[in-house]
């Protein structure tokens, strides 16, 4: 069964994942040569770096039905306007969130390649091979992505302890998830907002009973 070693850095500290066989290990290290043992012990089959939203210019897009290698020549073009430099100077990388016979919707993310370059090549001189760069897209925001567009509500109420964080379109109630980590809601909820220009969310720290879904629309 091969291994699959995924990279996350946060300010001098890296989380090493390790999966294997349908189990997760994560590491704290602190220096490449600890990511080099981990590396060279392990020997995965492929090494990913992810980059977080935060780190780069993050549009969602709804494309003609094209081939997987056309979308980010196609991103390239779409995103070119959102760019701050000219578009040579940044890497392109999506996540589809749903595809149909006549569009695509995408998740396009433009990142400057200096800095993450220089940082991928800092782990390759020091013997860790990385094969891929991938966008962080977490649950509630990939959930939320999927489904919602900018005339849409999102509800977050307090049942127990637990939060439902709801969508509706068109006053209905169409997809419906629960957290126990307020920090995650918040912090998926900047993430949308700064994917969408404008979002109507509705927040309640009032405890509802369970079985009950307070709707939004007084807002």
């Amino acid at each position: 069964m091969s291994t699959i070693l995924v990279l996350d850095r946060e300010r001098d500290t890296y989380q090493a994942v390790l999966i294997k066989d349908r189990v997760a290990e994560t590491n704290l290290v602190k220096s490449a040569e600890e990511l080099k043992a981990i590396y060279q012990r392990h020997r995965p089959s492929k090494t990913i770096y992810l980059i977080w939203p935060e780190q780069s210019i993050t549009k969602v897009l709804t494309l003609p039905v094209v081939k997987k290698e056309e979308i980010e020549t196609a991103l390239e073009f779409e995103m070119e306007e959102d760019l701050p430099l000219s578009s040579d100077n940044y890497h392109f990388i999506h996540t589809v969130l749903k595809k149909d016979k006549e569009s695509t919707l995408v998740l396009g993310s433009a990142f400057l390649k200096e800095p993450i370059d220089r940082e991928i090549e800092y782990l390759q001189n020091a013997g860790v091979l990385v094969n891929e760069a991938r966008l962080v897209v977490g649950e509630v925001l990939q959930w939320c992505l999927q489904n919602i567009n900018d005339r849409d509500f999102v509800s977050v109420v307090k049942i127990k302890d637990s939060y439902l964080f709801a969508m509706f379109q068109d006053r209905v109630p169409v997809a419906i998830k629960t957290s126990t980590n307020r920090s995650f809601i918040v912090v998926e909820l900047e993430k949308l907002k700064k994917v969408f220009n404008s979002i109507n969310v509705y927040w309640s720290e009032e405890e509802h009973p369970e079985g009950t879904l307070p709707l939004p629309f007084d807002i």
